[in-house]
């Protein structure tokens, strides 16, 4: 284990040194350090492994993804605001032989040596390197999509524990010009996953939520809610003295 943690410190420098390389202001000040793999973070990873490993783990890139969703899992709102883009760009740094170790460390530490479904032989997993990960996803009802937005947008116990939570840290990075519109949709995707299983338990409805409001639409919903709220503070609907947020927001923001 000591090994694999090793290994982890050094693929966060590399990305550390190359987000200094690309931005002479940066700091160490609150650099994402990642975690000691731990027995409760291995269970955590290997839980959202046997979730998704027989249907959207294809690739080296895919392990990636369920290794940074482990890691910001159990975060609140705010550090998961704060740490989005540092996890996933770390996660997206491990070599191949990084992901083999912590596989074969995951599967001691939470199965205790027992074989499980994603316990591959070294040739299988090499495998994964060339394999797509893009399938043709199925078409989803857009009036439930939209039915959905409007009940997220209007609903004020989610207003209250993430989508105000959400826009404060959101207007901060802004103000410290931290801002990435393209890392945001993933930000919002917490809130329209949060939503999507209360309207799903909410309306009664049978089968699975995540069949119901299946990934794509909610994405889709997610980048329509990062747009909205920058044309919403470009417009001036969102003054950062009204959420309590000290500073000046820009005349304009990109996306």
């Amino acid at each position: 284990m000591s090994d694999l943690n090793e290994r982890l410190r050094l693929a966060a420098a590399r990305v550390a040194e190359a987000e200094a390389e690309a931005d002479d202001s940066a700091t160490t000040e609150g650099a994402f350090r990642p975690p000691k793999m731990t027995k409760s973070l291995a269970k955590q990873i290997a839980k959202r492994l046997d979730k998704h490993w027989t249907t959207n783990v294809k690739s080296l890139d895919d392990i990636r993804r369920v290794l940074a969703a482990g890691i910001l899992k159990p975060m609140s709102m705010s550090d998961l605001i704060d740490n989005q883009e540092a996890v996933t760009k770390w996660a997206n740094s491990l070599s191949k032989d990084d992901l083999k170790t912590m596989l074969r460390m995951i599967e001691d530490a939470h199965w205790k040596g027992r074989k499980v479904q994603y316990s591959l032989s070294d040739k299988a997993f090499d495998k994964l390197a060339s394999v797509g990960t893009t399938t043709e996803a199925a078409p989803f009802d857009k009036a439930l999509m939209r039915d959905l937005r409007l009940t997220i947008d209007n609903d004020g116990q989610l207003y209250r524990q993430q989508k105000q939570p959400i826009i404060v840290n959101l207007l901060r990075k802004i103000i410290k010009d931290k801002y990435n519109h393209k890392m945001a949709p993933k930000i919002w995707a917490y809130l329209v996953e949060t939503g999507a299983k209360k309207y799903h338990k909410d309306s009664n409805m049978s089968g699975k939520w995540s069949d119901t409001f299946p990934k794509k639409m909610r994405l889709e919903i997610a980048q329509e809610m990062a747009d909205d709220f920058i044309d919403e503070v470009n417009a001036g609907d969102h003054d950062p003295k009204d959420y309590g947020v000290k500073g000046e927001l820009p005349k304009k923001i990109k996306k």
